[in-house]
């Protein structure tokens, strides 16, 4: 939820001043599971406008699965794919965290260094 304030901060330190077509959602949601990835679709087709990117921040906080299993991580990007970039010809960018002290050794399933 203090994203709202991030942002803010960001916008007075290289003094663009306020972004009306920001929005941000702190509406816990699983899109992992498809009904929660359709209304978050939903949600953003009823914007003004068409979102040109989409960050979900973090995989852990959207997903409800096992983030080292292929099949779960894949399901989980490809409704991203076909519910949010496809839709709205848009950008997705999933933040997630490394997790390991080991630096030869990604947090999850390997493909998502990728």
């Amino acid at each position: 939820a203090g994203i709202a304030r991030r942002l803010d901060a960001w916008s007075k330190y290289h003094n663009i001043g306020d972004s009306p077509n920001v929005n941000i959602c702190i509406v816990p949601l699983l899109l992992s599971l498809e009904e929660q990835v359709e209304a978050f679709r939903g949600a953003i087709h009823k914007l003004p406008y068409k979102p040109k990117c989409v960050v979900i921040d973090t995989l852990a906080q959207t997903f409800a699965g096992d983030e080292n299993s292929s099949s779960d991580i894949s399901h989980y990007l490809r409704l991203l794919n076909g519910h949010i970039r496809a839709a709205f010809n848009a950008t997705v960018i999933v933040i997630h965290h490394t997790g390991h002290a080991v630096s030869e050794r990604p947090r999850g399933y390997s493909a998502l260094t990728a």
